[in-house]
Order: structure tokens, then C-alpha cells, then sequence
């Protein structure tokens, strides 16, 4: 998804005003579910994406979607439609968790793996993502079959890559040094 500036601001102040409202964890549960809906619905993404369709109506098969919101998410997808902004409203959401994540002190990592990680083995990757940061880390396990084993390790803008292929190339690229 493409960075949008207005997206980052619109985040910026729903925080400030759920924080006011003392409504964080509530929106951000919210948004949470606004995420998953719309990674999990093309047909929904398209029609906030949708130019044909008023900002009204949008804002109405919104609330129907996500009528159990809280008040202050309520608000902010209001302020969204109003400013003709609903279309940003998946990146809005996005930013909001980033920006609620680093007001609460807590990294998101993520381990990409061919299946999914063993408890023991989950565990010990947390405690190796837990050394490289001073914040709490929250681990996600992503499943990629075509990784062949080992697994990549991801934790903002580091990456840790012990997965066969990066040990192949790097013994290929040792054997042709030689």
C-alpha cells in the first residue's frame, strides 16, 4: 500500500483524540478489525477506493459494517468521509496501530517461516528479538512455503535472514571468491 502524508496525519490525530478520549485501546481494537475486514474483502477496499460513489453513502455502508465501533472511532470515520478522505481509511488504520505500538513501547517483529513455528522454537526467536530492542516485542509468525528452511526475522528496518537460501548464496558466493 502506497504512503499517503494525509493518511499519517489523520492517524496522528485520531491518537491525540483517543487519548484524550482515553479510547486508545478501544479504537485501536476498532481499527484492528477494520484492518482484517478489509484485507479479508477486495469488493469492500474497492468501493472506498471508488470515485462513482458519494462519501455519504460510503460513510452509511460503513456503519452498517461496523456498527459495535466505539464513539471515538465513530467520530473519526465521520471527520474521514466528511473531508472525503474514507478512501484512506485502511491506511488510517494502519498508521494508528504503528503509532499506538510506539506510544506504548511495543515492537512488532515479524518471523517468516516455511510452517509455523513450535512453541519452544517461537520462544526462543522472541528471546533473540527481545536482545535487539529495548522495547516489548509482540512476535508474528508469517508462513511462507517457498522459504526451504530457517527462517527470516524481521524487526522494523533490521532483518535478520537465516533461512537455507541466504546460507546457499552466501556459501555460492564464497565458492566463486575462490
Amino acid at each position: 500500500m502506497i504512503q499517503n502524508r494525509a493518511a499519517i496525519r489523520y492517524a496522528k490525530a485520531i491518537l491525540e483524540f483517543a487519548l484524550e478520549q482515553k479510547a486508545e485501546e478501544a479504537v485501536q481494537r476498532d481499527f484492528e478489525q477494520v484492518t482484517a475486514t478489509l484485507e479479508q474483502s477486495k469488493d469492500l477496499a474497492k468501493l472506498l477506493e471508488s470515485p462513482v460513489m458519494e462519501a455519504s453513502e460510503k460513510k452509511e455502508v460503513l456503519g452498517k459494517i461496523f456498527s459495535n465501533q466505539a464513539p471515538a472511532t465513530q467520530k473519526a470515520m465521520a471527520l474521514l468521509a466528511k473531508n472525503q478522505r474514507i478512501n484512506l481509511l485502511g491506511q488510517v488504520a494502519q498508521e494508528y496501530q504503528k503509532r499506538i505500538d510506539a506510544h506504548q513501547g511495543v515492537q512488532k517483529a515479524q518471523v517468516t517461516t516455511a510452517a509455523p513455528l513450535e512453541k519452544a522454537l517461537e520462544k526462543e526467536v522472541l528471546g533473540m528479538a527481545q536482545k535487539l530492542t529495548p522495547q516489548k516485542v509482540i512476535l508474528e509468525n508469517k508462513i511462507d512455503p517457498t522459504l526451504l528452511g530457517g527462517f527470516v526475522l524481521q524487526i522494523g528496518d533490521l532483518q535478520y535472514n537465516a533461512s537455507v537460501a541466504q546460507q546457499l548464496r552466501t556459501l555460492k558466493q564464497e565458492l566463486t571468491e575462490k
